[in-house]
């Protein structure tokens, strides 16, 4: 009896649509060109995980990087459907 309710639950279970993810902040642990980003304390991004906005290659290749992406700022990241890739869209700024 216990089998068939637990294949019914995991019939369930995979019926269920996936959650979509969304737009999140990580925090820079080395800037660009090796750009590497922690998202939480189970996921860290490198590069070839990363896709940068245009704009933020402008500063990098530019102007004065190193005033404008800096080890420990936060960036705004948006992963797509698989979490294979996340586009890294600017820099964040906390109101305080």
């Amino acid at each position: 009896m216990s089998d068939s309710i637990t294949e019914l639950a995991l019939l369930f279970k995979e019926r269920d649509n996936p959650g979509i993810p969304s737009v999140t902040t990580g925090i820079v642990l080395s800037p660009l060109p090796d750009i590497i980003v922690k998202l939480n304390d189970f996921i860290t991004l490198y590069k070839n995980n990363i896709i940068v906005a245009e704009h933020i290659y402008s500063h990098y290749e530019h102007q004065n990087p190193l005033r404008w992406l800096n080890i420990g700022d936060e960036v705004i990241i948006i992963p797509t459907v698989d979490e294979q890739l996340y586009f890294m869209l600017d820099k964040a700024r906390r109101m305080v």
